[in-house]
C-alpha cells in the first residue's frame, strides 16, 4: 500500500544531542511558554524523547566516543572514576543515564546544571523499539528516500570539563584588566 517512504533529517539510531536534552533541557526551552526546566521534565517523561537516543547500532557505527571525561577538579572527576575517560559501550552508556553506577540522585526540579535521572521502563521501551528499527530492511518494492542536512554543525557529543574561576584587577597603564586563574573549578559540560 506505500510506495515511496521520505526520511528528512531522521536520526534512524539516535543522536547526542537527545543525551543533552533529556539530562539538562539543552536549547529545549520556548520563550515565555516553556522553561528549560520544564522541557527537561516534560522530555524525562516522554516515550519518543527516549527513542531519540544513541543505540546499539550507534554504538556498533561510532568511530570515537561521544562521552568523554576529563574534569579532575569537580563533581565530574566522580563519573571519570566510575566511567573512565569515556563511556565505550551500550550498556555502559545506559548505566550512566541512569546514574546506576555514579550513585547520582535526582536533582530539584529548577536545578537544570545538574543531570537528570531518566526512567529505566521508557529506557527498556527505546531499547526494545531500537532492537526492531535498526535492523528493518525496507522491501524491494519501497522506494526509500533519506534527506539528510548538509552543512550544518551537528552535536556529535558531550564532554565533561571543567573551568577554572578567574579574578580580574585594573592593569596600570592599559585599559584591559589582568586576569589570573584562583584555583577553584566550576563543572562545565560541553557539547562537541
Amino acid at each position: 500500500m506505500i510506495e515511496k517512504l521520505i526520511l528528512v533529517g531522521s536520526p534512524q539510531i539516535g543522536t547526542p544531542l537527545s543525551i543533552l536534552s533529556l539530562l539538562y533541557g539543552y536549547e529545549e526551552f520556548i520563550p515565555f511558554l516553556l522553561s528549560s526546566s520544564d522541557a527537561r521534565e516534560l522530555a524525562r517523561n516522554m516515550p519518543g524523547a527516549y527513542g531519540l537516543l544513541p543505540s546499539q547500532a550507534y554504538f556498533d557505527r561510532r568511530e570515537e566516543s561521544f562521552i568523554s571525561f576529563s574534569s579532575e577538579n569537580t563533581r565530574y572527576q566522580d563519573f571519570r572514576k566510575v566511567y573512565g575517560e569515556n563511556v565505550d559501550s551500550y550498556e555502559e552508556f545506559l548505566s550512566f543515564l541512569l546514574g546506576k553506577a555514579d550513585g547520582r540522585k535526582q536533582p530539584e526540579k529548577d536545578e537544570i546544571t545538574q543531570e537528570a535521572l531518566l526512567r529505566e521502563n521508557l529506557l527498556e521501551q527505546a531499547k526494545e523499539t531500537h532492537s526492531r528499527l535498526d535492523v528493518w530492511n525496507p522491501p524491494e518494492t519501497l522506494e526509500v528516500i533519506q534527506i539528510a542536512g548538509w552543512g550544518l554543525e551537528t552535536i556529535r557529543g558531550v564532554q565533561y570539563t571543567e573551568k577554572e574561576k578567574v579574578r580580574c584587577y585594573p592593569s596600570l597603564g592599559s585599559s584591559l584588566p589582568s586576569c589570573t586563574g584562583i584555583g577553584e573549578y566550576e563543572p562545565v559540560y560541553e557539547p562537541l
